[in-house]
């Protein structure tokens, strides 16, 4: 009798184990897709902040290029404009002092006149290279593509998706440095287009060619 019951015992003991191995290898199984989803979550999310670093590093790197190019393009209008105001106002004093001396007020006023001219083309050359270059610019909130340039009597017309073949609307903008404010003209364009006094008018006109043989006789 005791012989037939250690075997039991045994197969008892070995099911036990073998239960206890399963349930074992169950829990193991399951931390072991626990941490394959995290590391899965994690990697996504290390790609994201790669693909977002990517970006941001060329969102900077093309300011900068445009920072640049803008920075160079106002070096030399100052320079023109300095020269070309300098020249203006040589004229002018030589005009209203024409029985002074002339080499005398020369040197006396050209440090003044220097200052002048600096001060006041800086402000028209700052107008002049936002007005060009603001569709360039990291804050211009529409494409590049779809900005034409009119200079007046506003600085551009923007055809929203135009480039991409999607219009979405048609906006006119008058660009204004520092304390610049708009014309009498400006105001009225303004008020025209907020007032939706805008209309699309198409014009046909049917041109006579004349054929080969009328030219022949002629």
């Amino acid at each position: 009798m005791s012989s037939i019951q250690i075997p039991v015992v045994a197969l008892l003991i070995i099911v036990f184990m073998f239960a206890i191995l399963l349930v074992v290898s169950v829990f193991l199984f399951y931390l072991y897709l626990q941490n394959r989803r995290r590391i899965n979550e994690h990697a996504q999310q290390l790609n994201l902040e790669w693909q977002q670093r990517s970006l941001d590093g060329i969102r900077r790197e093309l300011a900068m290029q445009a920072s640049q190019t803008s920075l160079k393009q106002l070096e030399e209008w100052r320079i023109s404009e300095i020269e070309n105001v300098r020249k203006q106002q040589y004229e002018t004093a030589y005009n209203m002092i024409k029985n002074v001396e002339f080499e005398q007020w020369k040197q006396e006023s050209e440090k003044i006149i220097r200052q002048d001219a600096i001060s006041k083309s800086r402000s028209t050359l700052v107008g002049k290279i936002t007005e060009h270059f603001i569709p360039f610019l990291p804050d211009f909130e529409f494409n590049p593509k779809d900005a034409r340039f009119l200079g007046s009597p506003v600085d551009y017309v923007v055809f929203d998706g135009l480039s991409e073949d999607d219009l979405k609307k048609i906006v006119f903008i008058e660009v204004k440095t520092n304390l610049g404010v708009l014309t009498k003209r400006e105001r009225q364009i303004r008020d025209a287009v907020q007032a939706r006094k805008v209309e699309w008018i198409q014009l046909k006109r049917i041109v006579e060619i004349e054929s080969d043989e009328t030219t022949s006789q002629i």
